[in-house]
């Protein structure tokens, strides 16, 4: 058995991965808020309920017209499920906000050791059912919703949808997807490479047999939802 499949060991490694990014905090703040400078950093700060612990997110604001409601995309950032690198995806969150005039949240969700699963991806549904169901009282349009993230946040925007599928909502518009770990059925040695969408992202999941709109180039994914219809993985 591989060391870090001990989960004693695994949770050790975790926890001083743990303290290296916060040691390495404000060096990778610094330089995260220095790419892309030509996109302001306009955000306000904002705390979640959810029912596994209270969620920090920062909410980066386009530049609108005062008074309307532009639509809203939630961001969770990658770091193998046991890291915080929120200031990781400042860019792209500006970006963002900046290019696709959405406001975007950027979670700040609960990780492994301390938070084992399922407690992640039921935080982040939670996040995104509230997001969702605040529009109105935050400034933006909770009915024009979409959802993504890269490595580990990719899974669990994935894991959201699949939640608001089977509990009936919210209503999300879009995923967009980044190399997210959807299938760890599939070896290691199979994604070296440039790997086929399929075989990345898990064999049914991003094909063309797929039952929705998809565009993919290697392991990004941009998609909508399956149809509500749909209840079951596909074979």
């Amino acid at each position: 058995m591989p060391l870090l499949a001990r989960p004693s060991i695994a949770a050790l490694v975790a926890r001083a991965m743990q303290r290296a990014t916060r040691l390495a905090g404000g060096r990778l703040a610094t330089s995260s808020y220095a790419r892309f400078p030509e996109f302001p950093r306009q955000v306000r700060e904002l705390t979640i309920p959810t029912s596994v612990a209270p969620a920090r997110a920062t909410v980066y604001l386009p530049a609108v017209p005062e008074g309307a409601a532009p639509p809203v995309h939630v961001n969770f950032h990658g770091g193998g499920y046991v890291m915080t690198l929120t200031e990781l995806d400042d860019p792209l969150c500006r970006f963002l906000a900046a290019e696709a005039g959405v406001v975007v949240v950027n979670v700040d969700y609960v990780v492994a050791p301390q938070h084992p699963f399922p407690a992640p991806p039921r935080q982040a549904y939670e996040v995104v059912r509230w997001v969702a169901g605040h529009g109105a009282e935050q400034g933006w349009d909770g009915a024009r919703l979409s959802v993504g993230g890269q490595s580990a946040g990719g899974g669990l925007a994935a894991a959201v949808a699949r939640q608001a599928l089977e509990e009936a909502g919210p209503e999300i518009a879009l995923q967009v997807l980044h190399y997210p770990p959807l299938d760890l059925a599939i070896p290691a040695s199979g994604t070296s490479g440039r790997p086929s969408p399929g075989r990345c992202c898990g064999p049914g999941w991003v094909t063309s047999s797929t039952p929705r709109t998809s565009l993919t180039y290697g392991c990004a994914t941009t998609a909508s939802p399956p149809p509500r219809t749909r209840r079951t993985p596909p074979a």
